[in-house]
């Protein structure tokens, strides 16, 4: 998933993303959002983010954090983002971080065509 986090309030990303997992239909082991091209984060954006990861861990579900831009795993570490989620959960790219979660998985590695395809897909935006 990627979103935009400019004018982010409150529970609005929980409950987007929560949303959207739920809608799923079937279990899902871990969700990876993408910050995009963000930069910095303001106090109120990283509150969201941990609450999104206090919401999904509810489910059994785990949150992977793409943090492509210079800066911004500073700033996500300055806001205890970082501490909260732990620091292999913070990935460069989306690509990254969507291997780390298959890598993350027990038993072996026999998945890769499924792999391959999730890799080719364009992380779904939400709207906030």
């Amino acid at each position: 998933m990627t979103t935009s986090l400019e004018g982010c309030r409150g529970s609005g990303l929980a409950d987007a993303v929560l949303r959207r997992v739920l809608l799923c239909g079937c279990p899902v082991g871990t969700v990876v959002l993408d910050l995009g091209v963000t930069a910095t984060l303001g106090t109120e954006a990283c509150a969201a983010i941990l609450l999104v990861q206090q919401r999904l861990t509810a489910i059994g579900t785990r949150l992977r954090l793409a943090a492509s831009t210079r800066g911004l795993v500073d700033c996500l570490a300055e806001a205890g983002v970082v501490q909260q989620l732990g620091r292999d959960t913070i990935h460069g790219s989306f690509h990254s971080a969507v291997l780390a979660a298959y890598a993350a998985q027990p038993g072996p590695g026999l998945a890769v065509g499924r792999i391959r395809t999730e890799l080719e897909m364009q992380a779904e935006t939400i709207d906030l």
